[in-house]
Order: structure tokens, then C-alpha cells, then sequence
């Protein structure tokens, strides 16, 4: 069960939940990876899937689910592929693209319960208890105060694709940190498929 704990010294909130103490992998022990092809009874049943074959078995290339070990009470993994090793930066772009129409569809599915994050910790050093490439969707709900980040000055710029720009601000807190925005104002939930592109190669 997750607990949402203020922090009023900084007017932030906490969640945590002990559950998550006990994910795969956290103890050391030999284990079968739980997202590589061949394993998908060992997850929950997926809630959406991109590629072939039945609903939890293999031919998939995007697999949803619900984690067995949520932060809040609507959490999901999405693996981006069978491949074990491969991430964002190894895929050919249509991957890339399948992985962002999974967010915007998950998102587009899940806005109506709460407030929808998606976050990608990469590798085990980020905090990710499982090696394989994976991201996560939590929804926090709509009377816990959340703060986002200001949108920082337009500088330092790495590239630009289409109407989305990369960027590295001043105020940068972690070294490499990078942004990425719209040049324009619009809504991801309803990104057409050229945006979804040009998102996908920055």
C-alpha cells in the first residue's frame, strides 16, 4: 500500500511503499530475467501489447503490465523490447516509435485516474532493480499536491528536430543533463504520427 508522506520543510511529498524492498533481483540470488522473451508468465497479465502472436506470450515487440511491486496504487511497466541488452539508443527508429505511441496510448488511458508520470531509470545504477531496458507509468492521485520543473531558457542547444529542440540548461543539476521541449505548444496526448517521429529520432 502506498503511503504519501509532506515534506513541509521544502512543500514537497514523498511516496514510498515497503513492498518494493522485496523486488526481483534486490537480494543478489540468480534469477531469469521476468521481461526477456519465453518469460512472460512471470510477469502479470499485460494490459497492452505491440507486435504478434497471442496476448502473454512471445512475437511481441512493447509489453505493458502491471508491477508487482507498485508505487502507487496504478503502476506499470513497459519493456521496450525482448532484447535484453538493447535500449532507446540502439533501436532502429521504428521501435522508438512504437515505444512512444505505448506512452502516449497509456497515458491517454490512464490521465482520467490521476496524474500520469512516465520515467525511465537507466541501468541499475538509476535505481532499476531489473537490467533489462524498461520504463515506468505511476499515477498519483489528483488531491496530492505535485510540483513539475520550470521550464528552463532555451540554450546551450544540442539539436533540433522538426518542431522539438534538445537542450542543456544553465542550471543544469546532474552533469550531461539534457532537455527536450516543443518549440511550440502542444499536447503529447495527441502527438500525430510526423511528431511522434521527430520524437523520436531527437
Amino acid at each position: 500500500m502506498p503511503n504519501y508522506i509532506p515534506d513541509f520543510s521544502k512543500t514537497h511529498w514523498m511516496v514510498s511503499n515497503p513492498v518494493r524492498t522485496t523486488r526481483t533481483g534486490m537480494d543478489g540470488k540468480p534469477f531469469r530475467c521476468p521481461f526477456c522473451a519465453g518469460s512472460e508468465g512471470d510477469t502479470p497479465p499485460e494490459v497492452y501489447r505491440l507486435g504478434k502472436g497471442e496476448a502473454n506470450k512471445p512475437e511481441w515487440s512493447v509489453r505493458v503490465f502491471a508491477n508487482l511491486f507498485p508505487i502507487t496504487e496504478l503502476h506499470e511497466v513497459v519493456v521496450h523490447s525482448p532484447d535484453h541488452e538493447k535500449n532507446l539508443e540502439d533501436f532502429p527508429l521504428v521501435q522508438v516509435e512504437n515505444i512512444i505511441k505505448t506512452y502516449i496510448s497509456r497515458f491517454n488511458l490512464l490521465k482520467s485516474k490521476g496524474k500520469v508520470f512516465i520515467f525511465h531509470n537507466y541501468a541499475l545504477i538509476s535505481g532499476a532493480s531489473l537490467a533489462h531496458p524498461h520504463s515506468q507509468i505511476t499515477v498519483v492521485p489528483n488531491d496530492i499536491p505535485t510540483v513539475t520543473l520550470p521550464i528552463q531558457p532555451q540554450v546551450n542547444v544540442v539539436e533540433q528536430v522538426g518542431e522539438f529542440i534538445s537542450y542543456c540548461p544553465d542550471y543544469s543539476e546532474w552533469s550531461y543533463e539534457t532537455w527536450i521541449k516543443p518549440i511550440f505548444n502542444f499536447q503529447f496526448s495527441i502527438f500525430n504520427q510526423t511528431q511522434i517521429s521527430n520524437f523520436s529520432k531527437i
